[in-house]
């Protein structure tokens, strides 16, 4: 969309956006570098008029369209690491066992 258009559409940039920071904010808690666990998977919330804005740059306030977009980019990946298996069953000295080796052809 982005060639063809130049430009992302706003739903598809806010929802790229909003599992962009979801990752990175997880990614910071996970390795320990805040004690805050993540929030905000579909964006900031609205803020009230006499509150501060929480971005630098803007708030990311997603709509309807954006927030489905989100949920599809989180069904996709749960599918994806749900059907993919490994190539081959390596053992413990880091060998493949020959028997399962998928080989491009398809033989094993």
């Amino acid at each position: 969309m982005a060639i063809v258009l130049g430009r992302l559409p706003e739903p598809v940039f806010g929802a790229t956006a909003a599992v962009a920071r979801y990752r990175m904010r997880f990614s910071a808690y996970a390795a320990m570098l805040t004690p805050v666990y993540p929030k905000g998977l579909f964006g900031d919330q609205p803020a009230a008029k006499a509150e501060e804005v929480r971005s630098a740059t803007r708030p990311l306030l997603l709509g309807t369209t954006a927030k489905v977009l989100v949920w599809v980019f989180l069904v996709l990946g749960l599918l994806t690491q749900v059907f993919s298996r490994p190539s081959a069953d390596y053992d413990d000295n880091g060998l493949a066992h020959p028997a399962q080796v998928v080989h491009p052809a398809g033989r094993s």
